[in-house]
């Protein structure tokens, strides 16, 4: 799966005609794309145009008051700072019905803590170490 990070503002019409074009003209297909953002403003206007893209939340903050959110946009993931997680919001978040995608993580021995609390994906500088 790709994650695209919406950074700046008005992004979420462009990217979904990026996206649009990958999957029209280059054989991807929709369930390859994860669409991320701090700016959930900006999760929303994307959501109303395409109701069928997978979105992903980020967050830096408390990640279980990401969940409103996440249910709001209909999204599959919520995207945390791995130094906001335990196993307990890590639970929360999976009872709530989401994904949990954590960034960055670097340092193998962070990598096989996250691993063994049972995030489902970790983005990190160095995708070897996963």
């Amino acid at each position: 799966m790709l994650n695209i990070e919406l950074k700046g503002a008005d992004t979420a019409n462009r990217v979904n005609f990026i996206v649009t074009h990958y999957i029209e003209n280059q054989g991807w297909t929709l369930d390859q794309f994860l669409i991320s953002s701090f700016n959930w403003e900006t999760l929303r206007e994307l959501r109303s145009i395409n109701p069928n893209i997978a979105i992903g939340v980020l967050t830096d903050d408390d990640p279980e008051k990401a969940i409103p959110i996440a249910k709001e946009l209909k999204a599959v993931a919520i995207n945390p700072d791995y130094t906001t997680l335990n196993q307990a919001n890590i639970d929360a978040i999976h009872t709530a019905g989401f994904k949990v995608y954590t960034w960055t993580v670097n340092e193998p021995e962070e990598i096989e803590k996250l691993k063994k609390l049972g995030v489902d994906g970790i983005f990190s500088d160095y995708p070897e170490r996963i």
